[in-house]
């Protein structure tokens, strides 16, 4: 049975949440604003892309993109919670399956398939649901009369680790497309390389 007061979330108060201020969206922002600067050192650096982590570095920046795409879930998981001791909407436990396999598809598909190939638009892409959630937290704080927004920020943070873990990525040197040239082949005419070496021997000391 759902419930909204839970060991995890022993603070929770239902109802709508305290209105939003410009305040709010400047203190929400500092992760994300954290991690821009984080980006812009790599790149003024050059380690962009071209870092040269170790292959057990990589394998814990792949660990923790889990670990965070886990909490992610879970923090999904408690807003349809909210929402359903709330009453919302009809049936809001229905539609949980969704968003958690949208977050775990487009994390897997960029920390283990693109994140080599295009490290940078993985990093975008994350840099954008970041700033989604952001923006969604304090838009629909006013409007939408329920607290699960505020899951929306730590969702974010989350988001911002996992573009942290794309900058340490080496980017793989993908194979040319163009061919390589054909060096030319060279004619040689075997009557003139025979008149050639005879021009080379020695003149006798009588001609």
């Amino acid at each position: 049975m759902t419930t909204c007061v839970d060991d995890w979330f022993p603070s929770y108060a239902p109802g709508p949440p305290a209105r939003s201020t410009p305040v709010d969206i400047v203190v929400t922002s500092v992760p994300v604003l954290a991690t821009l600067v984080m980006w812009t050192i790599f790149e003024c650096n050059g380690k962009a892309s071209t870092s040269p982590f170790t292959p057990n570095l990589l394998s814990l920046t792949r660990l923790v993109a889990v670990v965070s795409t886990a909490a992610q879930c879970f923090l999904v998981h408690r807003i349809f919670d909210i929402l359903e001791c709330e009453s919302a909407f009809p049936h809001p436990a229905r539609w949980k399956a969704l968003p958690v396999i949208a977050i775990v598809a487009t994390n897997a598909l960029c920390v283990f398939a693109l994140a080599h190939r295009a490290p940078r638009i993985c990093a975008s892409v994350a840099l954008l649901f970041a700033v989604a959630c952001v923006a969604g937290e304090y838009v629909l704080r006013d409007p939408f009369p329920t607290s699960a927004v505020q899951c929306l920020v730590p969702i974010q943070q989350f988001y911002c680790v996992i573009l942290v873990t794309f900058l340490t990525v080496p980017r793989r040197n993908l194979p040319s497309t163009n061919p390589r040239p054909i060096p030319a082949l060279r004619v040689v005419d075997p009557l003139q390389r025979r008149r050639d070496h005879e021009d080379e021997k020695p003149s006798s000391w009588w001609a």
